[in-house]
């Protein structure tokens, strides 16, 4: 997974750079950001758990 969401692209990117003429390319965030927000989400959601005492 990161290499498709990560690698890819800074790859990318270091042969635009390498070879000027090629166009930069552009990063794909839907698949990261629907990974990312339910984690970050389920992460908050355990926090408050354990704020309010109520995980075991």
């Amino acid at each position: 997974m990161f290499v498709q969401t990560v690698g890819y692209p800074l790859m990318g990117w270091a042969l635009s750079i390498w070879s000027p003429g090629t166009p930069m390319p552009q990063i794909n965030t839907d698949t990261l950001m629907s990974l990312l927000v339910p984690m970050l989400g389920l992460g908050a959601y355990r926090t408050y758990e354990k704020v309010k005492g109520v995980a075991r």
